[in-house]
């Protein structure tokens, strides 16, 4: 039986909506191949089967008789941030209520909502009430958050939350001016007259972490920006299925890894002694770290021990003062730390003492370095552990033009020393859970003090045994990279449907999704290959995993019966 054609799906984002660039980046991190639409017509409608309208936005009263026959003829939308004037096909009642700050909760077990997830908190939004939709999830006062309308053949979705905002305002925070309010307890002091990172977190100390019985000291349990996050994906994968036509989505890690852990340390100053130390509880303990180098570097013999090990380096950027803030200093610091270590690549970046200045001004400095991924962001102080900015993902900051930074941001969870062990299990639940990266960080020097070997290496084991891979920033950031620009082709010959894909670079264990299949016969460049069936994103999807070479297409062929009851 022919496949017929792939899904289309479209993205249409608010105008004037500074937020809504990051539905976008939501998309491209889970794997959705998608076109951002310029223009709403009547001609969007005829190239789409799927569209997605996102922000605060508002649909033309002229489109509405076109909006209300596409979806009669079987195909999909989902509204999220806002209704876009369309409470009608979407079952609500006018008008919403603006959220700033709200609470997803859901009584119901779907396919919508995350496992290991009991609430969820956003920043903006709308919610309503329900006149004939669906109820999927409610605001904690009751409101319709996750609604679903059937529309003829088709079917409208409706996700109160702004996923765009959350990311924006939970993983990037506010501008560090000068310094945070401190948690009251003591357990996370802020006022220190240093600028870090969590001087400009958004999460609240005193409400959104938690105790665990073990420890007096509270932390961040909940990774809010990646459930939300996560939700809305269920939820347009859902529409995608609901169209009755098969999709391809790529994984976030290679071979189709669950989750995956990470490890870097800080080393500021020139200590082979310590180093060494170091090296070898690492060694024993079996993690395999980035070491992240400060001005001036390390001594010749300690980078060739990195490389045997296959292990690598990462710029620690040495700030003294704020005029130190310099993209060109930046530069410049990479550039001789990229020499003397002979290291072909140094993709992480983060600054000394977890140093931070104003809201995207780091990311320039990254950028203009040459760094792919930016590991700067996280707790120090045992307060401030855990999902910090909300997130366990790398994820691409956003300019406000619209316009995506060169680089990854991936935050760390734990950092030794001070980390509250009792935390661990609780953080690395999630992390599974969120299908993230378990990423420690650790300082050279504190690692050797009382307390915090164990503690590393507690974090090291819970993360093997639980049986995650250790990768290393280089291979985060050329994975990620690769797969968002990787240029995916559907095709369909006689009874033959498929896909051809190219990657601009090598690439190993790019895992791909085929959705809206029952039964599959997949075949790459004419050879027959098994495929499997996995649970992903709520839902059962097929699985392949394709080795690429460097602009080589290949082209997987499928033979397949579509979903019968899709969605």
């Amino acid at each position: 039986m022919s496949l017929g054609h792939w899904n289309r799906v479209g993205v249409v984002l608010a105008q004037n909506d500074a937020y809504a660039s990051y539905y976008v980046e939501a998309l491209e991190y889970a794997g959705i191949s998608c076109k951002v639409v310029e223009r709403l017509d009547h001609a969007t409608f005829h190239e789409f089967d799927t569209l997605l309208f996102c922000g605060y936005g508002q649909i033309p009263s002229t489109l509405k008789p076109d909006l209300n026959r596409w979806l009669a003829e079987g195909n999909s939308a989902v509204f999220s941030g806002s209704a876009w004037g369309s409470e009608l096909e979407l079952g609500l009642k006018p008008p919403g209520q603006h959220i700033s700050i709200g609470w997803l909760e859901n009584d119901i077990l779907s396919r919508y909502w995350p496992e290991n997830c009991e609430t969820a908190k956003f920043f903006g939004g709308t919610s309503h009430f329900s006149t004939d939709s669906e109820v999927l999830a409610t605001t904690t006062n009751g409101d319709a958050a996750l609604t679903l309308k059937r529309n003829g053949k088709g079917a409208a979705w409706f996700f109160g939350p702004h996923v765009g905002q959350t990311i924006s305002f939970i993983q990037f925070g506010r501008s560090v001016e000068t310094d945070g309010i401190s948690a009251v307890d003591g357990t996370a002091r802020l006022d220190d007259g240093i600028h870090r990172a969590e001087d400009g977190i958004t999460l609240n100390f005193e409400t959104d972490r938690i105790t665990d019985p073990r420890t007096p000291t509270p932390f961040f349990a909940h990774a809010h920006a990646d459930r939300i996050r996560e939700i809305w994906i269920r939820t347009v994968i859902a529409a995608m299925e609901a169209t009755g036509k098969p999709f391809v989505i790529t994984w976030p890690w290679p071979n189709g890894a669950d989750s995956v852990a990470m490890l870097t340390i800080d080393c500021p100053q020139a200590d082979p002694d310590t180093f060494r130390t170091v090296s070898r509880i690492i060694g024993n303990i079996g993690g395999r770290p980035a070491w992240m180098i400060g001005h001036p570097g390390l001594p010749s013999d300690m980078y060739r021990n990195i490389r045997g090990a296959l292990q690598e380096v990462g710029l620690l950027l040495t700030i003294n003062s704020d005029s130190d803030w310099d993209p060109e200093k930046a530069k410049i610091q990479h550039v001789s730390l990229t020499r003397s270590s002979s290291f072909r690549h140094v993709d992480a970046i983060r600054a000394e003492n977890g140093r931070w200045e104003g809201y995207m001004q780091p990311y320039d400095m990254a950028t203009r370095s040459g760094a792919r991924l930016f590991v700067s962001k996280g707790g120090r102080q045992p307060g401030a552990a855990g999902f910090t900015f909300g997130s366990c993902i790398p994820t691409a900051p956003w300019k406000r033009d619209g316009t995506r930074y060169d680089v990854f941001e991936l935050p760390y969870l734990a950092f030794v020393p001070g980390f509250p062990d009792a935390a661990a299990e609780a953080i690395l639940t999630e992390v599974q859970a969120r299908n993230g990266c378990f990423h420690m960080a650790a300082d050279l020097r504190g690692v050797c003090e009382p307390g915090a070997q164990s503690t590393l290496h507690r974090l090291i084991l819970i993360a093997r045994q639980s049986g995650l891979k250790f990768v290393l920033p280089s291979q985060v950031a050329h994975h990620q990279k690769q797969r968002r620009q990787l240029r995916i082709a559907p095709f369909l010959s006689g009874e033959v449907s498929g896909f051809s894909a190219t990657t601009p670079n090598d690439v190993e264990g790019m895992n791909f999704l085929i959705g809206g299949v029952a039964e599959l016969e997949p075949a790459i460049n004419g050879n027959p290959i098994r495929g499997r069936v996995v649970q992903r994103f709520g839902t059962n999807l097929w699985t392949l995993t394709i080795d690429f070479e460097s602009k080589r297409t290949v082209g997987v062929e499928i033979r397949g019966e579509l979903l019968k009851n899709a969605a």
